[in-house]
Parts: C-alpha cells; structure tokens; sequence
C-alpha cells in the first residue's frame, strides 16, 4: 500500500518589518517617504463595511478584528483576528471595491498607513513588494 504524500506547508510571509530590512537601501527609504504611522485606540473602528477604501494598513503593533455588520450597524459576526504583519484594505484599494467588513481595533493599534497612490506606485516600482503582497493573500485565501 503506498503511503500518501506529505506536502509541507508553504512558508509563512514575512513580517512587513522583516520584509523591509531585506529591501536595498534605495527601496527602504522609498517606503518610508510613502508610509505613514497611524494608531488607534481600543474599540475604534478603522475601516468601515460598505465603504470603498483610499489606503492600504499594516499591523505594526496590536490586533483588529474583521467584523461584519447588520444594517443597522450592529456587529453580526466576526471573521478574524489580524496582528503584527497582517495586512488589510490591499484588495478593495486594488480593486477600488466597497468593504464587505469592517475593521475594530481590539487593543491599542499602530498601524503603517499606505494611501491608495502610493500603494499603486510601491507595487510597481518594488516587484519585491508585489511578491510580499501576493504571500499574504495566499496565506489568507488558503486559510479562508
């Protein structure tokens, strides 16, 4: 009888504070000049369902939850907890698409902050930054 095959699992993304340090020179400062630190307070709602997000966010420190919410703004479920590295907002700034979620700070958040110009810019002047990019979105579709 054969045995099926092991597949390891793929290897985790990086940190985003990892990611950097293994940009050249060049690209780290890029990010710096186009990233803003951002920070919320405990329960502070970040990014709202329904509408279309201008920024992408980057969990530097704290955790958020990703909630979805009734008509009448009271929370229906949660779908996730994100912390230091994850990532949110990157598709419906792609895809300029309204949010099917909202984003509620669980804890005090520091947050890197990439305006939706920027974004675009990074992801075509850093093919690195694609490739970052496309690791977290495996990693959170694969897990969907």
């Amino acid at each position: 009888m054969e045995l099926p095959s092991f597949e390891p699992p793929p290897p985790s993304p990086p940190a985003f504070a990892d990611f950097i340090t293994q940009l050249d020179t060049l690209h780290q400062r890029e990010f710096e000049k186009r990233c803003e630190q951002v920070e919320f307070g405990r329960g502070e709602t970040i990014l709202r369902q329904s509408e279309v997000p201008d920024a992408v966010y980057i969990i530097d420190h704290g955790v958020v939850e990703v909630v979805t919410l009734t008509p009448d703004g009271r929370q229906a479920g949660s779908l996730a907890y994100l912390s230091r590295g994850d990532i949110f907002g990157e598709l419906g700034t792609l895809l300029q698409v309204r949010r099917v979620a909202s984003i509620v700070a669980c804890e005090d958040v520091r947050l890197w902050r990439i305006d939706r110009d920027a974004f675009l810019s990074l992801l075509r002047r850093i093919p690195q930054f694609g490739y970052f990019l496309s690791m977290h979105l495996a990693k959170r579709f694969g897990t969907a």
